[in-house]
């Protein structure tokens, strides 16, 4: 058997181990220098304990990504054959920072993350799984007395929630994988390899593209896993007849790199909850990195490049799709109301402005990364 899987993030290098460990011969075609060198490197890398999904009243988003960060350390060193040195990669633990005008009070908060506790009670019952390394007693705690006067100070903050929820180090995470596809012989992993079709063949299927250098590139095998993120659906549907069931959704998220004093490593990650607030995670492995204007423009350049339309220019049956019966993307744009255009851009950014507004207070707090350093650690009665 010989598998070809299509991009080399994060889905496609574990798929591609994944199918080594059970004897299947592997292809991995990666359009980039590297692997993992776009969403699966340029996120916050948090591993996902189900925290931020309390408003799901189900439960069963929050059980799945439970469920599903407990398994995936362990996935990974089934695939690599060894035991992983996860302290060196981990963040520290999150705190779940409350806000006053979180989408769910405090009690009902706490309600979900006890649901989640008693989840992961049932499932680390068994020796297999582990948290990267932790087999905790609990996923998170009361804040003591001193805590919740700290946070009641704070204005903008009902509760600060200790939990040992991490996130991994990405750049160090990607060097494990690219060792250990180097040391998979039966996986030929081709980096600078664009895809551009998909065939059907009476013994498999060929999939063919061009390189980094403009030259073609032709592969065989018996089955293929398409882990891209850009053209996925239009791949899916153009070469290999599949439509999903469900409507999909490609969201366009933004970091923001700043470069703080070592001398605030010690900082806990903190993730505020819940709505549209985010994540803030001291870098500490390192890479304390800065971006400015220049950087900026090159990385917006370079997410011009990788899009759907500006890569497939010259793709006849791409623009057919695109253009939708017109004769040029001239007339196409010339179909969209610009009025609807610009209303939706100042609604989005009346949006966006409302995060800063909300913040400024707790932002403002004289010696706040001080005052959060001397915010004690030690354990405190739990529910």
């Amino acid at each position: 058997m010989h598998a070809i899987i299509l991009g080399a993030g994060i889905q496609g290098v574990c798929t591609a181990l994944a199918l080594r460990h059970k004897g299947i011969r592997v292809t991995l075609i990666e359009q980039e220098p590297r692997v993992m060198a776009q969403a699966s490197l340029r996120n916050e890398g948090k591993v996902h304990l189900g925290f931020v999904y309390a408003k799901d009243d189900s439960g069963k988003t929050p059980a799945l990504m439970l469920e599903a960060s407990l398994k995936f350390a362990p996935l990974i060193e089934r695939w690599l054959g060894r035991r992983l040195p996860w302290g060196e990669i981990r963040s520290n633990p999150f705190v779940y920072a409350v806000l006053a005008d979180s989408m769910l009070g405090s009690d009902s908060l706490l309600e979900s993350y006890q649901r989640l506790q008693e989840r992961y009670l049932a499932l680390i019952a068994g020796p297999a799984l582990h948290y990267f390394g932790q087999r905790p007693e609990r996923l998170w705690r009361l804040p003591d007395a001193r805590q919740g006067a700290f946070a009641r100070s704070l204005h903008q903050v009902r509760e600060l929630i200790p939990t040992v929820e991490i996130a991994l180090d990405l750049v160090q995470f990607r060097s494990w994988m690219e060792r250990a596809l180097a040391q998979q012989k039966a996986i030929d992993l081709r980096v600078g390899h664009a895809v551009e079709g998909v065939a059907r063949t009476h013994r498999g299927f060929e999939v063919a593209g061009r390189k980094t250098d403009g030259s073609g590139w032709l592969a065989t095998g018996d089955i293929v896993v398409n882990s891209l993120w850009a053209n996925r659906l239009w791949l899916d549907q153009s070469f290999l007849g599949t439509i999903p069931r469900r409507k999909w959704v490609y969201r366009l998220k933004y970091r923001l790199l700043g470069r703080h004093p070592e001398a605030l490593d010690p900082l806990p990650s903190m993730t505020f909850v819940v709505g549209p607030f985010g994540d803030i995670y001291p870098d500490t492995g390192g890479g304390r990195k800065r971006s400015g204007d220049h950087a900026l423009t090159k990385t917006l350049k370079t997410m011009l490049a990788q899009t759907p339309l500006i890569k497939n220019l010259d793709n006849p049956q791409y623009m057919e799709i695109v253009l939708n019966g017109k004769a040029s993307l001239a007339e196409r744009f010339a179909e969209i109301d610009i009025a609807q255009v610009r209303k939706a851009l100042a609604e989005a950014q009346n949006v966006t402005q409302k995060f800063p507004k909300r913040m400024a207070e707790v932002f403002k707090i004289p010696h706040l990364p001080k005052r959060l350093l001397e915010t004690p650690s030690k354990k405190a009665s739990t529910p």
